[in-house]
């Protein structure tokens, strides 16, 4: 599940506690996990196409469509954010 936080940013450091990358927000996140989530679903469904066995197939086609449905919640939290989704 998806939540939303308005207030998060997050900065990366070292182990010396030297800053390694700049800060993300939550919209930042939400386009990296739009993303992410985007490609797993059209993954899922390429792999569905090579499959020969049709329990597998099946499998394939269930994980892309969960896929599809995180990446379109993720796609309303963006736009719920003020961004371009």
């Amino acid at each position: 599940m998806i939540t939303e936080n308005k207030q998060l940013l997050f900065t990366v450091k070292d182990m010396k506690g030297e800053k390694l990358m700049s800060n993300f927000s939550d919209l930042d996140m939400l386009y990296d996990y739009e993303k992410d989530t985007s490609a797993a679903a059209a993954g899922y469904m390429t792999f569905s196409t090579k499959a020969s066995d049709p329990d597998l197939i099946t499998r394939y086609m269930q994980l892309a469509h969960e896929a599809g449905k995180v990446s379109e919640q993720t796609r309303k939290l963006i736009i719920k954010n003020g961004g371009i989704a």
